[in-house]
């Protein structure tokens, strides 16, 4: 349990990091180049998955794996991540929710699927 509790914060501080370059890249290619918020949202969220994939191989799984074949298997988990992100904005800007609040939305809904998966599937050693 205490191994599981130590995972789970190593994995929510590599997210965070992975988030800001997800969401920085969000805003700037929605408020300063003007890209739509469903262009923007997959770009960013790859940007973030290149962080994330690093950071959790290394330091929350601390895996040692093949890493070709692990990053395959984070850009399937990834891949069914961004369907989670995209389906939550777009459903709640459908609902009148702030672009800005339905990322952050399917930030916390794609993060908690990816993490399970990773840790299961991904990095399992």
């Amino acid at each position: 349990m205490k191994k599981t509790f130590f995972e789970l914060v190593r994995y929510v501080s590599v997210g965070l990091m992975a988030t800001i370059v997800d969401y920085g890249t969000y805003y700037l290619l929605t408020r300063f180049f003007f890209f739509s918020a469903t262009i923007s949202n997959p770009v960013s969220y790859l940007c973030g998955n290149v962080v994330s994939f690093f950071g959790q191989r290394t330091i929350t799984f601390r895996s040692h794996g093949h890493t070709g074949k692990q990053y395959l298997r984070f850009l399937v988990v990834n891949a069914a991540g961004l369907i989670v992100s995209q389906v939550t904005l777009v459903a709640l800007m459908y609902f009148g929710v702030n672009d800005l609040f339905a990322k952050a939305a399917g930030v916390i809904t794609s993060g908690s699927f990816n993490y399970l998966a990773n840790r299961f599937w991904t990095f399992a050693n």
